[in-house]
This record gives structure tokens, C-alpha cells and sequence, in this order.
């Protein structure tokens, strides 16, 4: 289950690169922010908030599994 854990979060973290590109294109085509100062920003938003979702997910998962053991 750690293994698995590892690799979801592997794979978050590879694909948040395409995420990057899809802000910046989209803060070209829509925002118009300076690239400069809209890159840090971009940045961060490409893999926290999918992070925190995920580890929300994994830990409500493992809550689950402790409460149905416990029955």
C-alpha cells in the first residue's frame, strides 16, 4: 500500500509539468498577468492543491479501512 501511495504521488508530481503548461497558456491566452510574476504562482498551483487533494483522498482511504477493522 506504501508503494502504492508512493507512485500515485510520483505520478502527480511527473504530470504537474503539463499542468504548468496548461496555466501558462492559459494566463497568455485569458489572464494576461506579467510571465514573471505569474510563473511562482503557476508553479505552486500546478501541484499543492492536486497534493492536498490527494492526501485528503489516502487519508479519509486509510480512516476507512481503520474504522471497518475495527468492527
Amino acid at each position: 500500500m506504501a508503494h502504492r501511495r508512493f507512485m500515485v504521488r510520483s505520478f502527480l508530481f511527473a504530470n504537474s509539468a503539463i499542468l504548468l503548461r496548461l496555466y501558462g497558456f492559459a494566463n497568455t491566452t485569458f489572464l494576461n498577468m506579467d510571465p514573471l510574476q505569474a510563473y511562482p504562482f503557476m508553479a505552486w498551483l500546478s501541484w499543492l492543491p492536486g497534493l492536498i487533494i490527494l492526501e485528503v483522498i489516502f487519508t479519509s482511504a486509510h480512516s476507512k479501512q481503520q474504522m471497518q477493522a475495527g468492527n
